[in-house]
């Protein structure tokens, strides 16, 4: 099955060196994806999404997210610049990427084939003309300006997105 995921039935050798068929879900075409925390440090403000998460029929709270296909940018650097203008509808600020360049990747979970780049970006501005959200997403993604100490709360309530949970606690690390 091939669209917005892909399941994969793979044989993989283990470290008790037996071979296990295993069925494995992924993004592709690279299996990676981006997640921005986007943070203005003069108000002590984040821009937080409210995205409709299908799989669970319910409202959670996410960063700026999305898949690098090297068929439409070149870098996964450059996926995060789309997503922010795109889903935040902001531009510029000074970035970070939160992980070393040659890692592949945070793993999304045991049975996937996703990583993720976690990236912060500070004192982003407003894009008068941001990019347009992918068809699926209209009237699913909300835009709110929140201060810190609220991203706090909604991190440890539960409702934020995991891949998100995990860029707010490395940006957060990396600001002090």
């Amino acid at each position: 099955y091939k669209k917005y995921w892909a399941v994969y039935e793979m044989v993989v050798r283990n470290p008790r060196d037996q071979d296990v068929s295993y069925q494995l879900m992924g993004h592709p075409p690279s299996f990676k994806y981006v997640v921005v925390f986007p943070f203005d440090v003069r108000g002590q403000t984040v821009t937080l999404l409210r995205q409709w998460q299908q799989g669970l029929n319910e409202w959670w709270w996410l960063f700026p997210t999305g898949g690098f296909n090297p068929k439409k940018v070149s870098n996964v650097h450059q996926a995060a610049v789309c997503e922010l203008s795109e889903e935040a509808h902001l531009k510029g600020g000074k970035w970070t990427r939160l992980i070393p360049i040659d890692s592949k990747g945070i793993i999304e979970c045991s049975f996937s084939r996703n990583r993720f780049i976690p990236y912060l970006v500070v004192n982003p501005e407003e894009d008068q003309q941001p990019r347009p959200l992918d068809a699926e997403e209209e009237d699913l993604i909300q835009i709110h300006t929140v201060s810190l100490e609220l991203a706090k709360h909604i991190q440890k309530s539960g409702r934020l997105v995991p891949s998100s949970s995990v860029c707010m606690t490395l940006s957060l690390a990396s600001l002090k």
